[in-house]
């Protein structure tokens, strides 16, 4: 029983070169997003295709419309603008922190 010769198949597995092609000739892996992003991520592929290709690319029609990209555009200077205002906050309450320490060393030292 345990001595019976097994020859392996060159059918089925895992195969170079095997699968799917690429429409786009760009690399791409399979990641989860929440449904509620669904319509800006593909919006957010569309147009960096479009950046990185002047004219775009026949083989990669868009999967956006002009009004998904206008909410994408939006969505992302809200987010930036968010950013930007969270950044602001960070560094003033880290220069609040410096300004305590010093005042708190300087008492101690009187």
């Amino acid at each position: 029983m345990g001595n019976e010769n097994v020859s392996k198949s060159k059918r089925g597995g895992k195969r170079e070169g095997a699968g799917r092609k690429s429409r786009a000739g760009i690399h791409s892996v399979v990641m989860r997003v929440p449904a509620s992003m669904e319509e800006l991520v593909q919006a957010f592929i569309d147009i960096y295709s479009d950046w990185i290709r002047e004219e775009g690319d026949k083989f990669a029609p868009h999967k956006t419309n002009e009004t998904q990209r206008a909410l994408f555009r939006q969505t992302v200077s809200g987010m930036l603008e968010f950013e930007r205002e969270r950044l602001v906050k960070r560094n003033k309450e880290d220069s609040d922190r410096r300004q305590l320490r010093l005042f708190e060393n300087e008492t101690k030292s009187e």
